[in-house]
């Protein structure tokens, strides 16, 4: 006999509520398992798909066989499906299989890898077609821990939001809450700000732990960035009114622009006090001093003087806007060039630290 009928049981009902172990091979092996577990269990829908794979067999004249897996669905039962197959499929070049749900059919390659599958047959019971396969398709969706992430920490943030907005009596801004809550959290998924932050905070506590001084201009930096932020604030309330008959942007716009005037040199300060607090950890600590560090506080004031020049642009383009922006594009390509020059000339001199580790002191 070379062809077999093989009903899967993938999450071995058979073993756990008959008592039999698989695989349970033959018309009266399998006619007796499935009596046994319609007396345990009627309601299994594998009563149903072992009397089909019987009757299927008889009108073939074929083998039958009930391959069983294990309670805990996975690796782990299809480990004990390959070592029936191996046993079961040894004398046989074909099979149709029969199952009752997109479960048993997960493990359809692991037959197909050993014998030619002429047919499956899914047996469905006419009260309840199709439950079992959208019940696990949406289980197994639900127990991926990545799409949980990716879609109930959106939805709850936004619920929140809503909440929140309400106990506030602040309904009519609800839209807008969950608006702005979903926008934050897709940016912070595209720019992984959750991580950054988090790598900070570690850099932040081993230098706390370790008395580097790295901790004080972290500190000072920010105090600097705060402060940047909050005067430029005051000089965008401040900024003069665009006037009448402008487009409806242009205020924002000047006002925008006027805190970048005030706000970037503050910025470009703690950018400098964080490098020299990194820079003098590095040296105290290996004698080297990391190029890659020495280049920040140079493209960081290259990056302020475009946004002061072009700034000043928009504020004053009929009083010296024009000779400020050319000359702080000119200045800023000089300075990204400094910066490109320092650090080639601090790694040819051996002062840099290279990528296979940290240099045991400056090479003379």
């Amino acid at each position: 006999m070379e062809r077999i009928v093989l009903c899967i049981d993938r999450d071995d009902d058979v073993g756990r509520k008959a008592g039999i172990e698989g695989p349970v091979v033959g018309r009266e092996a399998n006619i007796d398992a499935v009596n046994r577990l319609a007396l345990a269990d009627p309601e299994d829908s594998d009563v149903n798909t072992i009397f089909q794979a019987v009757n299927l067999a008889d009108e073939l004249d074929a083998e039958v066989a009930t391959i069983t897996g294990h309670s805990s669905v996975g690796m782990e039962s299809d480990r004990h499906v390959s070592r029936q197959l191996d046993e079961v499929l040894e004398d046989f070049e074909e099979a149709v299989v029969v199952t009752d749900g997109a479960e048993d059919e997960f493990v359809l390659p692991l037959v197909e890898s050993r014998v030619k599958v002429a047919s499956i047959k899914r047996v469905i019971v006419n009260q309840s077609q199709n439950l079992e396969t959208t019940y696990y398709i949406v289980k197994r969706v639900l127990d991926d821990p990545r799409f949980v992430k990716r879609f109930f920490i959106p939805l709850g943030l936004a619920s929140l939001a809503y909440a929140a907005l309400s106990v506030a009596g602040l309904q009519m801004y609800g839209v807008s809450g969950i608006l702005g809550v979903i926008g934050l959290y897709l940016v912070n998924r595209a720019a992984r700000i959750d991580l950054r932050l988090h790598e900070f905070y570690q850099r932040l506590a081993e230098s706390f732990l370790s008395g580097q001084v790295s901790v004080l201009s972290y500190f000072a930096g920010v105090i600097l960035l705060i402060v940047g932020t909050v005067r430029g604030y005051y000089a965008a309330l401040e900024a003069a009114a665009s006037p009448v008959g402008a487009f409806w942007g242009e205020g924002l716009l000047f006002r925008i622009a006027a805190f970048f005037v005030v706000a970037v040199w503050w910025w470009v300060a703690s950018v400098i006090l964080v490098t020299l607090g990194l820079m003098l950890d590095r040296y105290l600590g290996s004698g080297a001093v990391d190029n890659r560090i020495v280049i920040l506080p140079f493209f960081a004031g290259s990056a302020a003087l475009l946004l002061w020049g072009g700034s000043e642009y928009i504020l004053s383009p009929s009083f010296g806007g024009e000779e400020r922006l050319f000359f702080a594009i000119g200045s800023s390509l000089l300075l990204a060039l400094l910066g490109i020059g320092a650090s080639r000339s601090l790694k040819s001199a051996g002062w840099a630290i290279r990528p296979e580790g940290l240099k045991e002191g400056r090479s003379e």
